[in-house]
């Protein structure tokens, strides 16, 4: 086993939390995110398509997040993820380290559950729950936070991130579109070690 430590963030990174968002307002509100609203930052709740407060979108944002299949469904983020970080984790001492919403014991435990059932080769002693992942140890972290990416980078850690519209501008160490390019960063990253 190599002596790297892993960190890889669940949402958006190895799941496709956007997307599970915009199927459950299609689903229950009749609208969907506008996805333009990313192409800087992300503030899910201020994506939804409707004509009303911030705080009444913050209403829906709750209502969905407290939906219980919500967390339990959200799908991989690709077909690779799944191969790739069963991968890394038998050759790396690798962890999950994500922040649960409103840390709430209900959403921990969610995550774990989800974990479970996507990932059933991870040790959920292995889940680290931290919304200051810079403070963390670790040698590399793989997150798609541009703030969580900055951090760690000010911290010596490694960043490795996933594209996408809100972190297009953010400078990490490495970026990828698809998970099976992961593999490929970390034998660079071991070739310049040696």
């Amino acid at each position: 086993m190599n002596d790297l430590k892993i960190l890889i963030d669940m949402d958006n990174t190895i799941n496709d939390f956007t997307f599970q968002f915009n199927e459950y307002l299609k689903r229950y509100y009749n609208t969907e995110l506008d996805y333009s609203v990313f192409e800087n930052t992300y503030h899910i709740e201020k994506a939804i398509k409707l004509n009303i407060s911030n705080k009444k979108k913050e209403k829906i944002l709750e209502e969905i997040f407290a939906m219980d299949d919500f967390w339990l469904t959200i799908p991989l983020i690709d077909n690779q993820v799944y191969k790739v970080v069963k991968e890394l984790y038998s050759d790396y001492d690798v962890y999950i380290a994500t922040s649960p919403w409103r840390y709430n014991d209900k959403y921990k435990s969610s995550k774990i559950e989800w974990i479970k059932g996507n990932m059933p080769f991870i040790d959920t002693s292995r889940i680290i729950f931290s919304s200051d992942k810079w403070e963390l140890e670790g040698d590399i972290i793989i997150d798609d936070k541009s703030e969580v990416i900055e951090n760690c980078k000010k911290n010596g850690f490694i960043t490795i991130m996933p594209l996408h519209m809100y972190n297009k501008n953010t400078k990490a160490d490495y970026s990828f579109k698809k998970w099976n390019e992961v593999l490929t960063i970390l034998k660079e990253i071991e070739e310049k070690r040696s």
